[in-house]
């Protein structure tokens, strides 16, 4: 066999397998390491073509002339460093197998059609050494262009597989390869016309056409690209990217346009979700963010065609809202939203409950400016958290008389704890069996050095919104279980003692350690220390409020519910929550005895909690027919003004002292 038969058998035998290895391992293509495989593999493929070419048109003479074997050796490496740089590029495509094997195998097909378009021009002449020189210099300056454009269209795709909505389709990768196919062998065809070395220059048309075709298919990728870039940035500059909804910076805007162009009246809604932050520190900010989508769908699908909704930042939203354009007033609107998240939301098969404060401000009604319109939708906000939140608050003069109030009350708030102007009141708890007293409620009161006596209605909110509840609570907690100890040394008792958290304290992962430390060092019996939460408050988390709760009640610390009865929670949860007393709300106690209904309420509650074993406290008792309708029902504690009002420490050492621990009535109160 011959020297000429034997090479093209082997170039055949090298091409078919370097061909199957790299469609069989596709798959690793994403790994660095497979770039010098596939650069290796597809250099043998290409100078595995050449090969047979040069058999085929009896060329194979000149390539074993003097110095060629370096020549070619250098070429070989030459391509596979091109190689190279293009797979190094395109390794980070994101595709299934099937995209790889077909991009690959498109860029063997361009290279074969290159080859065909080859064999049709070769002629053979003698050998010319400026021709050669010329030919190579020429091809080196073409594959520098080649690889740069490559490069470029790599990186497009790779980009749009990356950030593009619709993924680059396989009939695409096909039309891109078989070019970029194309343009690489083409870089490589002077070889050919050197080892041929012909004086034909028509070979030298495939590689300006090569060329000609990647620049445009570059321009107009980059172009499209710069297009769909532009119109996300400008979408991305006027809306949320997590909920879809307008951002701060176009709902400003909008909100100028429409007090500069009209007097056009429209309603600007600012709505706060309340207690998010729990909400994100308890189940996570990936939860968290499928909250504000859900509220963000809701609100999107009950907009008339003139309004709009945007988010502020975090959990805060604005809505314009037309009335005269819309089938509900802002009112019934304002409830649509609280009627929606008032149904537990399900995420991720967990539920939750969600509530929201809206505070409401009208253009031109309440203000003629975009800043006025904003700040008086904050301070209906804030007033409706102030009142309870879960609610509306449409605005009026005398809120904004109330907030000023309060922003002088928060500067106070500040300085009152390290001034010691806060105090401890106690009001008693009586068995209704003896009219004895078996402990306290603690409350908190601030004496303001000039405005005397300040309501907590006045100050909690305040103190809640900023955070300062926290190191406030754990003072009323640290000086209420202080003060229970010494009372029970001095008198020999074992009264006990509740305390009210706030959220933000019950919320606190620490919460129970805080308390422990607390309650050892003041010395007094854990089984003395009830904590008492709102039913709002166990419905929060429910799954932080049943780890807690286990944790108290393993500990000997009592929980109890407070205003029961006045929340939204499942009665499901009262068999489920270590909870050893429940105070019946003042507003069903007050109406005992004249409205059948709250008598049939409290019967209830008192009914449920004897066949669950969870003690009944009454609050708000300030009546003898009250305690004999509680006496009647075997409801065994009471609390309230009938007895006493809640005392300072020293006043109520002294009470106690004076009604000999029996109690009757308070004379302050019945005088």
């Amino acid at each position: 066999m011959s020297i000429e038969s034997l090479t093209l058998l082997s170039s055949i035998l090298v091409i078919s397998i370097s061909v199957y290895l790299l469609l069989k391992y596709s798959h690793l293509f994403k790994e660095t390491k497979a770039v010098v495989l596939y650069s290796f593999s597809a250099s043998v493929i290409i100078w595995g073509v050449i090969f047979l070419l040069a058999v085929e048109y009896g060329l194979y003479a000149n390539m074993r002339k003097p110095g060629m074997s370096i020549l070619l050796v250098s070429l070989f490496s030459f391509t596979m460093l091109a190689f190279s740089l293009v797979f190094y590029n395109l390794k980070n495509i994101e595709q299934d197998k099937n995209s790889l094997g077909y991009f690959i195998s498109s860029i063997v097909a361009g290279v074969f059609l290159v080859a065909i378009q080859c064999s049709l021009y070769l002629e053979l002449t003698g050998f010319d050494t400026y021709i050669l020189n010329n030919t190579l210099l020429f091809a080196v300056l073409h594959t520098v262009i080649t690889l740069f454009l490559l490069t470029r269209v790599l990186q497009q795709v790779r980009f749009d597989q990356l950030h593009s909505p619709a993924k680059v389709k396989n009939v695409s990768l096909v039309i891109i390869s078989i070019i970029c196919g194309h343009s690489l062998f083409g870089s490589f065809i002077t070889v050919i016309e050197a080892f041929s070395l012909t004086v034909n220059y028509d070979l030298f048309n495939v590689e300006y056409v090569s060329a000609i075709l990647l620049f445009a298919i570059t321009v107009a990728q980059g172009e499209r690209q710069y297009l769909d870039e532009r119109a996300k940035l400008n979408y991305l500059a006027y809306h949320d990217s997590l909920t879809g909804l307008y951002n701060r910076s176009y709902m400003q805007e909008s909100i100028s346009k429409k007090t500069g162009e009209s007097r056009s009246p429209f309603h600007v809604l600012l709505l706060d979700l309340d207690y998010f932050k729990h909400i994100n520190d308890t189940h996570g900010h990936f939860f968290g963010d499928e909250v504000l989508i859900k509220v963000s769908s809701f609100i999107k699908s009950k907009l008339g065609p003139l309004d709009r909704a945007g988010r502020l930042g975090g959990d805060e939203f604005v809505i314009f809202y037309h009335e005269e354009m819309n089938e509900l007033t802002v009112e019934e609107f304002c409830g649509s939203i609280l009627d929606y998240l008032s149904n537990p939301l399900i995420i991720n098969d967990r539920q939750i409950t969600v509530t929201t404060s809206i505070g409401v401000a009208s253009y031109p009604e309440n203000a003629e400016t975009p800043g006025e319109l904003l700040v008086k939708a904050d301070i209906s906000m804030y007033k409706t958290k102030g009142d309870g939140r879960n609610s509306y608050t449409i605005f009026n003069r005398q809120l904004e008389e109330e907030f000023n109030k309060d922003i002088t009350l928060q500067a106070d708030l500040s300085k009152a704890l390290l001034n010691k102007e806060f105090e401890v009141y106690y009001q008693p708890v009586i068995s209704l069996k003896d009219k004895k007293v078996v402990g306290f409620e603690a409350l908190l009161r601030w004496n303001h050095p000039e405005k005397g006596m300040v309501s907590p209605g006045e100050f909690i909110h305040i103190a809640e919104e900023t955070g300062m509840i926290v190191s406030i609570g754990e003072w009323v907690v640290r000086e209420a279980c202080r003060q229970i100890h010494d009372w029970n040394r001095q008198l020999n008792q074992e009264y006990t003692i509740s305390i009210n958290l706030s959220l933000k304290q019950f919320s606190k992962k620490d919460i129970f350690e805080v308390l422990w430390e607390i309650i050892m060092d003041s010395g007094i019996s854990p089984s003395l220390v009830t904590i008492e939460i709102t039913e709002s408050m166990a419905m929060v988390n429910t799954e932080h409020t049943l780890s807690l709760l286990e944790k108290f009640k393993e500990n000997g610390i009592g929980i109890s519910i407070d205003d029961f009865g006045t929340g939204y929670s499942s009665l499901s949860y009262l068999k489920d929550f270590s909870i050893q007393n429940i105070k019946i709300d003042r507003s069903f106690i007050k109406s005992v005895n004249e409205s059948g209904k709250d008598d049939a309420i409290v019967k209830a509650i008192m009914s449920i909690a004897e066949n669950l074993g969870i003690e009944v406290v009454a609050e708000g008792v300030e009546l003898p027919q009250q305690e004999h309708f509680l006496l009647r029902e075997q409801c065994r504690y009471a609390q309230g003004y009938h007895y006493s009002r809640p005392l300072n420490s020293s006043d109520l050492l002294k009470y106690l002292e004076r009604n000999s621990l029996v109690i009757t009535a308070d004379p302050a109160v019945t005088s």
